[in-house]
């Protein structure tokens, strides 16, 4: 996603994947809803050594919107 954002790459790494596949690796895409960033952003405030990066949210919801749109239809569903 940071190379998408930065550079307009969209690499594909299917191919590392397939080759992970057989050895028994999965990729998950852990993801939350909307309405959950304010209160997971209250906890993570308490901890954090930068708290002021979790000012914008609305930054992580469009993060999280296009990291799902970037692996779409490429990985199976659980």
């Amino acid at each position: 996603m940071y190379q998408f954002l930065e550079y307009g790459k969209n690499y594909d790494f299917k191919w590392l994947e397939d080759r992970l596949l057989p050895l028994g690796f999965r990729v998950v895409l852990c993801t939350r809803q909307a309405e959950s960033f304010a209160a997971a952003r209250e906890k993570r405030i308490k901890v954090s050594g930068k708290p002021a990066q979790y000012d914008d949210l609305d930054k992580f919801i469009a993060e999280q919107d296009l990291l799902q749109k970037l692996s779409r239809n490429r990985y199976y569903r659980c």
